[in-house]
């Protein structure tokens, strides 16, 4: 049956109606050979009905769960692409077909194991992708038939032991990862010898490993590139990185090299010192808290420095790069604590007579809290280009050396297009190629300006702020706050304002005209009452309103014979000055009319209760049996006494 299956398919596969047994939701081109059955196939086999010449399939995000003996029809692929399906299991000789067969990808299914037979007849293949799978460990010769192989991507699986033997036949591989396992050391050196000679990049990324001993990548001769960001390294051996150096020639040793994201709370300057042709180095993310000179004095090939989010780098030194006169790029984004000394990032030459090339520095100052730019911290005419996006940066006449920097940039971005600067960015990375051309530095205050590029603003409106101006840069919650409180404060003070000015007859004092208060006990005891109302007990309003010049500004005054809880006599007599008798207490002034008043006090408080009689009144303000209200006269500079029953 599978013969008369193959014969019809082969018969078939030299119609030109070929895209006809595309399965559906399929994209077939017979032009190039290729099919791809996205997600929407929804596809749980792999499909025979395909053309058997196709050199190229992808079966990305679908439900097949083997690799099953359809598959032998396409003994012309080239490139398979089955990641994110349900694959668990590989069956022996599974490709034994595909002698043609360079990449192989099947990335995030659930394969938990592979043999030596696994992979055999992939005579061809040269990158194999099992990264996100479920590997717990890696036999002996487990790619024993793959001696071909250029790259082997493991990362993202479960792989605690690698036995000795499991690289040995691989003696071409160039490129492993190995990230995101669980790792708890790096590989032996025995484990490593078989690809010495030819491995230059290794990954080991997000791991255990915790302590990296002395002489642990010494056979990989060869390394280029070395990533161990994020596995969780604490300690670096003086003698770890021996082996990695290279030769004087730069082309040799390693070149590029990521401690990012462990837990170092130092810098390793001595272990460093034996890369001396390292051109990159990514130590972000740690615990470090200064950067001198002096640290990076065994490093004279430096071009890229990235310590971007070490949440305890609080200081970079003067001249930090005295001894990298090749360095381009430094990131020190999302440093928020950092403090730069004067000219830390000015790149200083060996001999006083060469000069570094024409802005050759790239700056990452990204989110570092910044509200102004500190203007000392390099030699600007060596800048290329500069990053401080996510920066609260306060565009004002302070920046304007900063604009004139940015325009004196872009001037030379437009003019210089040579093969000199292609080359310099070449050394660089991908994101730093992007990052190469052009500078970041967006406004956030005062919000007229926020979110334009400081270059696009004209100078007339980089004005330095008021008070006003301070207050305004503030986010809109924390005005709404501050006006609030403004508010509030204005308006307690206008009522604290109203109650004084409407209530200072009752508020009076008794002062003497030296500014002193009567005391209780050594003066004598007095009663100081509202002017008007004296006035209106000791003169009728008749003489009032014929002889208001009269009106007596009185004090009733207590002897010094008085006892504590006894009696006394006081008297209502003119006096020029408000809340001072004129004559002694026991001697009424004869200015003024004057009345005798029966008095009681308790403590340290007179009250009047009462008992005297006005002049040329038709009623008397006595006795406890009457009751009486005062009425507000017209005048309203004293109250007149009006009996009840003439209510």
């Amino acid at each position: 049956m599978i013969a008369l299956m193959m014969l019809v398919i082969s018969a078939t596969s030299t119609w030109h109606g070929t895209e006809a047994f595309c399965p559906f939701k399929c994209h077939c081109d017979d032009q190039k050979m290729k099919v791809v059955c996205s997600a929407e196939a929804n596809l749980d086999i792999i499909p025979i009905t395909l053309n058997p010449g196709i050199k190229e399939i992808h079966l990305r995000e679908n439900q097949i769960r083997t690799v099953d003996a359809s598959f032998q029809f396409y003994g012309q692929l080239e490139f398979v692409d089955f990641s994110n399906n349900q694959m668990a299991e590989l069956p022996d000789r599974c490709f034994a077909k595909q002698s043609k067969l360079t990449h192989l990808t099947m990335d995030f299914n659930q394969i938990s194991n592979v043999t030596n037979t696994t992979f055999q007849g992939l005579r061809s293949l040269t990158h194999l992708s099992l990264r996100g799978n479920r590997l717990t460990s890696l036999d002996g010769q487990a790619f024993g038939m793959l001696d071909g192989l250029l790259e082997l991507d493991l990362g993202q699986n479960f792989i605690e032991v690698i036995a000795e033997e499991a690289f040995v036949t691989l003696r071409k591989l160039e490129v492993l990862h190995l990230d995101a396992n669980k790792l708890a050391a790096v590989p032996s050196v025995a484990i490593l010898k078989p690809i010495s000679a030819s491995l230059t990049k290794l990954n080991l990324g997000q791991n255990a490993i915790q302590t990296l001993e002395a002489n642990v990548f010494f056979p990989l001769k060869n390394l280029r590139q070395l990533n161990l960001t994020g596995a969780s390294i604490v300690n670096i051996s003086l003698d770890a990185f021996r082996g990695l150096g290279g030769l004087y020639d730069t082309n040799t040793g390693l070149n590029s090299l990521s401690l990012a994201y462990n837990a170092l709370d130092k810098f390793p300057t001595t272990a460093l010192a034996m890369l001396t042709n390292l051109q990159r180095l990514f130590i972000g993310g740690n615990f470090i808290e200064r950067l001198a000179k002096e640290n990076l004095r065994g490093l004279p090939g430096l071009q890229e420095l990235d310590l971007g989010d070490s949440p305890n780098l609080v200081h970079l030194g003067t001249n930090l790069f005295a001894n990298n006169h090749l360095i381009g790029v430094v990131s020190v984004s999302g440093c928020h604590q950092l403090s730069i000394e004067p000219n830390a990032f000015t790149i200083v030459m060996p001999n006083s007579d060469q000069q570094p090339q024409s802005r050759q520095l790239r700056l990452r100052l990204s989110d570092l809290g910044w509200e102004q730019v500190p203007s000392n911290i390099a030699d600007w005419t060596q800048v290329a280009s500069i990053d401080l996006t996510s920066n609260p940066l306060e565009c004002d006449c302070k920046l304007l050396w900063l604009k004139d920097l940015l325009s004196s940039i872009e001037a030379m971005h437009s003019i210089e297009k040579t093969v000199t600067e292609e080359a310099t960015s070449s050394l660089l990375s991908n994101d730093t190629q992007d990052f190469a051309g052009s500078s970041k530095v967006f406004c956030q205050y005062p919000y007229s300006l926020q979110g334009r590029p400081l270059q696009e603003i004209p100078r007339s409106h980089l004005k330095c702020s008021s008070i006003l101006g301070s207050l305004a840069k503030r986010p809109r919650e924390d005005q709404l706050i501050l006006v609030s409180i403004c508010v509030s404060a204005a308006l307690t003070l206008g009522l604290i304002v109203f109650v004084a000015v409407h209530c200072r007859r009752q508020m009076k004092s008794c002062f003497d005209p030296r500014g002193l208060v009567w005391s209780l006990q050594d003066r004598p005891r007095r009663w100081c009452c509202d002017n008007d109302v004296i006035a209106d007990i000791a003169t009728t309003s008749s003489e009032l309103a014929s002889s208001p010049d009269q009106i007596c500004c009185s004090c009733v005054v207590q002897s010094n014979s008085s006892g504590r809880n006894g009696g006394g006599n006081f008297y209502v007599g003119r006096n020029p000055f408000p809340g001072l008798p004129k004559n002694t207490a026991n001697t009424p002034s004869s200015s003024c009319n004057v009345h005798h008043i029966n008095y009681s006090y308790s403590r340290e408080f007179e009250f009047l209760h009462a008992d005297f009689n006005t002049l040329n009144t038709k009623s008397s303000f006595l006795g406890e049996e009457d009751d009486y209200f005062l009425s507000l006269s017209k005048d309203r500079r004293f109250l007149t006494p009006i009996p009840v029953s003439e209510l």
